[in-house]
Order: structure tokens, then sequence, then C-alpha cells
């Protein structure tokens, strides 16, 4: 579910616009013709993110703290393991494989981003002007947050949106309202 879902709004795409004569195709006349058959259609569809790819979230990183947050704020459990983390935000980069670990709903996981490597220890170091970027085992992109050189997190407020904010580091817990 997309955050624009809890707040009952509908994003809606319109497709094949081109030559429509009609309101928002940037030819509106204000003239409603008759389209026929070999005239583009206009479609309405619902755009809706994959079930995991919505819910996991790089939900807070510092610099100071070298730590990453993942949040999951969807309904369901996630196996982790189908997961990669890097410090960049090209896909082309080695990723970290997340380790075998399933993250309950509401869940946090506190990931050390310190270079070792071991556990839930990332064998990269952040860096300010980075991005913490989460890919699917499969290469599609799932989320990023900015690393930015500050003295505190820069975390998503509240956990799992997109408004983001400079705080003390909550990790393993709620960054506010």
């Amino acid at each position: 579910m997309s955050p624009f879902s809890k707040l009952g709004i509908t994003l809606w795409i319109t497709l094949g616009m081109t030559g429509c004569n009609g309101p928002g195709d940037g030819t509106d006349s204000g003239n409603d013709t008759e389209q026929t058959d070999s005239d583009p259609q206009v479609v309405d569809s619902v755009v809706e993110e994959p079930e995991d790819l919505a819910r996991l979230v790089v939900n807070e990183v510092s610099l100071v703290s070298d730590q990453i947050e993942l949040f999951n704020g969807g309904t369901e459990t996630i196996d982790l393991f189908e997961y990669e983390i890097t410090d960049h935000a090209d896909e082309d980069v080695l990723a970290w494989r997340l380790p075998q670990v399933e993250l309950a709903p509401g869940e946090y996981l506190v990931i050390e981003a310190d270079g070792t490597g071991d556990g839930l220890h990332t064998d990269f170091m952040l860096s300010a002007d980075e991005t913490v970027t989460l890919w699917t085992n499969k290469g599609v992109f799932a989320d990023s947050l900015e690393v930015y050189d500050t003295d505190e997190a820069w975390a998503r407020v509240p956990d799992g949106w997109t408004s983001m904010k400079e705080q003390p580091g909550t990790f393993g817990e709620t960054n506010g309202e």
C-alpha cells in the first residue's frame, strides 16, 4: 500500500493522450470531440505498487552512528533475504545482501554500516552525500534515502512515509509524528 492509499487518494495515469482534443491533453479547446476507433484512446488505470516493495523502506540513516534502519510498514511479514542494500543509487554497483531475517509488520531492523560485512553489518561504510538504496535481489528498485553530513539522523516522519526530517537518532523505535 502506498502512502497515497493510506490517505484515501488514488493516483491515476492517463495514457494515449496525443491528439485527443480534450481537457488535460495539452490541446484543451473547450470542445468535446467524438473519438473514432482510429483515434488514440484515453485509458485511466490505477497505479499499484508491488506489495513487498511498497512496504519495506529505508526509514532512517545516520552518518554519525553509521546506522541504517529498515521498516516494514505493511501488513505481512517480509523475508529480507530477498533484498540487497548499497550506499550508491546506481543499480550496477555490487550490493550487500541482507541476511535471512523475517521482518514482521511494524518492526524495525537496524543495520550497522561499518564495513565488516558480518551478520547485520554491511560491507560498506556511509559517507556524506551518498544514497542508501534498497533493491530486490532481482535488481528491482525498492527504496532509497540520502545520507547528509549532519550531527543527527535523517529519518522518515512518520515511519515509512515520504516526509523526512533531521532529528536525534531513534533507531529501532518510532521516528515520531
